[in-house]
């Protein structure tokens, strides 16, 4: 996925394409904070020789434009000021057997035992709902 990431960003697909969204499934979040710094950092070092002309850094795009979904990444939970409160979904993958169920509840509970509420409920449901644009019940 950072391979994929990178040549979208890097390719200038978001200035052509400004609206278009991606989401990263099934490659955790953890690495997603040092990537995006190195990519700025690339680019900076490498832009006038590269002849890459991005109308943002890198890591703007991602901010706008991406999503990362994870099922257990403590080491992603803990950084995730650093990826975006907005930009992270938790996910189950059920009925493969990578999921967590029946004991997702328990699991999450304990993965972000010390997330603020607020941000619990934006990774597990309120994200995915607005990035879908489906209405959360009033």
């Amino acid at each position: 996925m950072p391979l994929i990431m990178g040549e979208i960003i890097l390719t200038g697909v978001h200035d052509r394409f400004p609206r278009l969204k991606f989401v990263s499934v099934e490659a955790g979040i953890g690495w997603v904070p040092y990537y995006t710094e190195q990519m700025d950092d690339r680019y900076d070092r490498n832009k006038y020789w590269a002849k890459i002309k991005l109308e943002k850094q890198p890591s703007e795009y991602v901010r706008s434009n991406w999503w990362f979904t994870f099922i257990i990444d403590h080491y992603g939970v803990a950084n995730r000021h650093a990826i975006g409160i907005d930009n992270i979904m938790w996910s189950t993958d059920y009925p493969h057997h990578g999921c967590d169920w029946p004991q997702s509840r328990r699991v999450v509970a304990e993965m972000m035992k010390d997330v603020p509420a607020a941000e619990r409920r934006k990774i597990v449901f309120e994200n995915a709902a607005r990035l879908y644009g489906m209405r959360l019940g009033e």
